[in-house]
């Protein structure tokens, strides 16, 4: 397919495309169901935060010329034997979107509401890699950033990254925890990663951070905003550990790259404050 998906793109020009297709890349984040036709006609525009349609409409376009020139886009965390064992656990995949030069440092991404496979393969560094979080992920990684026994990186076997890099991560569930608790795990009793405040484990060893929100973030405000970004802030300052935190007047939840917004370039600032923890 020809890499020309744009902001007025629909979502069903898109998944027609061959080659997202073929790269096996999910679009149905919104509606949850693959298949659905419930978006067909809706341009990104409108499926994506204002703030993140342009820069989706160019990773999109990056995704069919990778494809195109037969890059391996959508690689499974999970094995088949897995899979089979527990057909969720296919929904776990890694999107591959290479860097320009061979033996690159990489950043993993994880989006809101959302094992790990050696590096080699990818051609990466296996050391001084970044994880970038929004939203809800941006609270797991704050959890795995932490020496935390239980739920640190040493738990996953997993070298300290050099650097979390989040986007108005969620501190504090509130409330939301015992609905999570009902919604996502049932029939799980005993500790779940939203019973755990990021604040709670931050201590000196924390991971290098840099993080940012924003004044008018209703979905932090409406889950007592003192309690997040501010809190984090104080707790991180109070440790000693190594961070960066910026606050826009502008910066509203689920705005990703934030461009259009006060936070437009906060992707540099964090690469730069990512670079300057390298060992």
């Amino acid at each position: 397919g020809e890499p020309n998906t744009t902001t007025k793109t629909t979502m069903k020009e898109l998944r027609e495309n061959p080659s997202i297709k073929g790269s096996g890349y999910y679009t149905y984040c919104n509606e949850w169901i693959e298949g659905s036709t419930q978006y067909d006609d809706t341009p990104i525009e409108g499926y994506v935060s204002y703030a993140a349609a342009e820069d989706a409409a160019e990773g999109m376009n990056l995704v069919i010329e990778n494809y195109n020139r037969g890059v391996q886009i959508t690689w499974q965390v999970y094995t088949p034997e897995e899979i089979a064992e527990n057909p969720s656990l296919g929904m776990v995949q890694l999107y591959y979107f290479p860097a320009k030069t061979a033996n690159a440092k990489y950043a993993i991404v994880v989006p809101g509401n959302g094992g790990n496979p050696t590096a080699d393969q990818f051609g990466v560094q296996r050391e001084n890699y970044a994880l970038m979080g929004f939203s809800s992920c941006g609270h797991i990684l704050g959890l795995i950033g932490s020496d935390n026994e239980k739920f640190g990186y040493k738990a996953f076997g997993l070298p300290q990254p050099a650097a979390l890099l989040l986007g108005y991560p969620i501190n504090d569930f509130f409330e939301v925890k015992p609905l999570y608790q009902l919604a996502i795990d049932p029939l799980v009793l005993g500790w779940r990663y939203y019973w755990t405040d990021i604040s709670d484990v931050v201590n000196e060893n924390f991971t290098p951070t840099y993080f940012f929100y924003g004044k008018n973030d209703l979905y932090m405000q409406r889950m007592c905003y003192s309690q997040q970004g501010p809190l984090l802030e104080r707790k991180l300052r109070e440790s000693g550990a190594v961070y960066e935190c910026h606050v826009y007047e502008n910066a509203p939840h689920a705005i990703g790259p934030g461009r259009h917004t006060d936070a437009d370039g906060w992707i540099r600032q964090a690469t730069a404050f990512w670079e300057k923890q390298c060992k």
